[in-house]
């Protein structure tokens, strides 16, 4: 009983109202700074550990007569928190463009219609809407490589161009993905590069904004 008093004690007169003021400030924070990862991060965090105290407290033998009034306050920040994420989410999504497209080499086309090939076959259920080249050169990369299997120096001379590809989502909305065609100079071949899920940034954006 005494140790269950001074935990509520505690919990409803520090924890609970320092931690809501925390909750509170992080929303404005993540409003003002328009941080939208913040709602899965942090502000989720603090609402789970308000959640473990209310949980706790609701054991409690006796009644905590300030529980009530605290509960409120965490219940609205958490609508709170829920719309400004929301808000926040839409304005994010309507403010993706279409990505460039700037590349004229005179093997565009070729180049697409090998990203596109590949891209069917290892997402065969995917719609592409249209492939952005939104560089305008290669990137190349050369010099010399320690080979370990044959212990000795072997020379490369890459090249890469990368490209957006975007995808229908839905009625509404679409993915940009990144993809690449990756040139080996001295072996004269060129492969497609469309595993990008994992380790790339993907985007999402409105149809109506899709302006080819």
């Amino acid at each position: 009983g005494e140790n269950m008093d001074r935990f509520s004690k505690n919990a409803v007169t520090k924890e609970i109202p320092n931690r809501l003021k925390r909750l509170r400030e992080m929303i404005d924070k993540a409003v003002a700074e328009r941080k939208a990862m913040f709602f899965k991060g942090g502000i989720a965090q603090q609402e789970r550990e308000l959640a473990n105290y209310f949980k706790m407290l609701s054991y409690s033998p006796k009644p905590i007569p300030e529980l009530e009034g605290l509960e409120k306050e965490y219940e609205q920040l958490k609508v709170t928190a829920a719309d400004a994420r929301k808000k926040m989410e839409s304005e994010l999504l309507a403010s993706v463009k279409t990505p460039p497209d700037t590349y004229r080499g005179s093997d565009k086309e070729r180049l697409k219609s090998m990203v596109m090939g590949a891209w069917s076959k290892r997402f065969p259920q995917e719609e592409i809407l249209a492939v952005r080249f939104h560089a305008d050169q290669w990137k190349n990369e050369k010099g010399w490589r320690w080979d370990k299997g044959y212990k000795r120096w072997e020379r490369f001379d890459k090249s890469v161009l990368p490209m957006k590809v975007i995808v229908k989502n839905d009625g509404n909305t679409a993915f940009i993905y990144m993809a690449f065609i990756n040139r080996d100079n001295l072996k004269k071949t060129e492969n497609p590069g469309v595993d990008t899920r994992q380790g790339y940034v993907v985007k999402k954006m409105l149809m109506k904004n899709l302006k080819l």
